[in-house]
This record gives structure tokens, C-alpha cells and sequence, in this order.
């Protein structure tokens, strides 16, 4: 371990400088780093407390910034979020398939000079269906 961080929780708060990270992610960190369950468990708890980690608040903000950044279908992004370790009920409520439709016609925007066979192929790699897909490229 690099004698920067004495403790856990001085990398915890290292590696939470950069982006908010959902509990299992700081979890799955700290112990790469070889700190002993107890010392995660104690970093958890008052990372916890001082609304540093926060999994519903990591789930807006991962929804806000991919939505913002680069659109994913919803079931794309309820993945992302179990990957991550959130709970599936926090996911239910942070990602909503209704906004599917705003997100293609955010993606058509930004790639209106691709034809619509490429379009299609495009939105469907970011984990649109097919019928959702044809049905807002007739609108």
C-alpha cells in the first residue's frame, strides 16, 4: 500500500474525489488495497454517516450523468446500476423506461446526419429495442 493513505478511510476519501461510487464499489476498493473487513467496515459506517456514500444519491446523480452525457435505454442502465452493486428496489425508482423515447430522440438529435439503417444500428447499441427504435424514427 502506498504510504500516502495511512488509513482506510483516507483512501476512501481519495478515491471518492474523483466521481460518487456506490457502497460496493468502495467496498471492492478497499479491499484490493488490503485493509483488514473491520477497517471497511468502520470506513463504510461513517462514510455512511457523513452522507459520503449514499447508493440512491449515486444512482440519480449515475442516471443524471448518462442521460446528460451519453443516453442509455433503461434496461441498460438498471444493468449498469446492478453491476455497480445498487439495490434493485433504488434502481426501480431512479430509472424509468418511460424516458426512453426522450432519450432516442436525444441520441436522434445528436446523430442526425447518420442515415436511418445506421441511426437504428446506433440506438440499438446502446440497448434500445427494435420496436422502440421504428417507432420514434416515424415520428
Amino acid at each position: 500500500m502506498s504510504p500516502k493513505f495511512k488509513t482506510a478511510i483516507d483512501f476512501a476519501l481519495y478515491f471518492l474525489k474523483f466521481r460518487p461510487r456506490s457502497e460496493k464499489e468502495v467496498r471492492l476498493r478497499l479491499a484490493q488495497k488490503g485493509f483488514a473487513k473491520k477497517e471497511i467496515e468502520t470506513t463504510i459506517l461513517q462514510l455512511k454517516k457523513s452522507g459520503l456514500i449514499d447508493d440512491k444519491i449515486f444512482a440519480q446523480k449515475w442516471v443524471e450523468w448518462r442521460d446528460a452525457t451519453s443516453p442509455r435505454a433503461s434496461r441498460v442502465l438498471k444493468l449498469e446500476l446492478k453491476q455497480k452493486g445498487v439495490a434493485e428496489d433504488i434502481i426501480e425508482q431512479m430509472v424509468s423506461p418511460e424516458k426512453d423515447k426522450m432519450r432516442i430522440k436525444k441520441l436522434i438529435k445528436q446523430k442526425k446526419f447518420l442515415e436511418k439503417e445506421k441511426l437504428a444500428q446506433f440506438l440499438a447499441r446502446r440497448g434500445f429495442g427494435w420496436e422502440q427504435i421504428k417507432e420514434t424514427l416515424k415520428e
